[in-house]
């Protein structure tokens, strides 16, 4: 902050000092919400890897990927476009089933 002031040749004043002030309880709080973030990603990881070890992947088609890819791809663009016009978003599950909120 002080680095800005000096490019911007901003004297330190009470406006300056809140939002030094502002700032550095934003950047608390921004660090406390993203504190355990390497372990909530660890766990849902490791869930995930143990749900893939019983898929057949090998049984899948081309075709059968595509159509999978395709229709989570359209999922998405109309929950995108019912949320542009002002509707409640919906909650995505790994299944493909959204349910109101």
């Amino acid at each position: 902050m002080q680095q800005l002031g000096h490019l911007l040749q901003i004297e330190e004043d009470d406006v300056l000092h809140d939002a030094k002030a502002f700032l550095g309880l934003e950047l608390d709080s921004f660090l406390a919400a993203f504190s355990d973030w390497k372990e909530t990603a660890e766990s849902g990881l490791t869930k995930l890897r143990r749900q893939m070890t019983n898929w057949q992947v090998d049984s899948l088609s081309c075709r059968q990927v595509r159509r999978t890819v395709q229709k989570a791809y359209q999922r998405g663009r109309k929950i995108l476009r019912a949320q542009a016009r002002g509707r409640r978003p919906r909650a995505f599950t790994l299944s493909g089933n959204a349910r109101r909120n």
